[in-house]
């Protein structure tokens, strides 16, 4: 394995060292001092709805949407709209899955800094969770009222 004393290296095996050496600082150095720049961004209501593939209709009340792209992007939303469009709700936006009564999809640490994310005293909801090409959507629909529906939305790439 280790030459005899007095033997010399082959240039090839001085090479292999060193690019062995040099590949592991390489390594190494490019891991310490990572820095992911989460940069929190505005997104418009029809982009929201393209990236999440979510259909929102248009007498849609009182919609917020927090968005932060780095690596990944995450976007985080509440809308309300009356029941009567819930069905078209989710037929339009193609969910692989329907929404399944007492499923709590996420939990409440995505909206931790948001003031107007509040899931934790729903009492009357339902969730789903399913993929739309690259992006994850989690939704929870808040089912207390019922005159309105109100759907909370995280919708992510990883």
């Amino acid at each position: 394995m280790y030459p005899a004393p007095g033997d010399r290296f082959s240039i090839t095996t001085v090479v292999s060292y060193f690019v062995t050496a040099l590949l592991a600082v390489l390594i190494f150095t490019s891991c310490v001092n990572e820095k992911v720049d989460n940069k929190v961004t505005t997104m418009t209501k029809a982009q929201f709805g393209e990236f999440a593939g979510i259909w929102l209709p248009k007498n849609i009340r009182d919609l917020q949407i927090y968005s932060e792209q780095g690596i990944d992007t995450i976007v985080i939303a509440r809308f309300s709209f009356t029941p009567d469009l819930l069905s078209q709700f989710l037929t339009e936006s193609q969910f692989a899955t329907n929404p399944i009564q007492g499923y709590r999809p996420f939990q409440d640490e995505y909206g931790a800094d948001i003031s107007w994310w509040n899931t934790q005293g729903l009492t009357t909801y339902a969730g789903l969770a399913d993929r739309y090409g690259k992006v994850y959507r989690k939704i929870l629909f808040d089912l207390s009222d019922n005159t309105i529906v109100t759907v909370y939305c995280v919708a992510f790439t990883t």
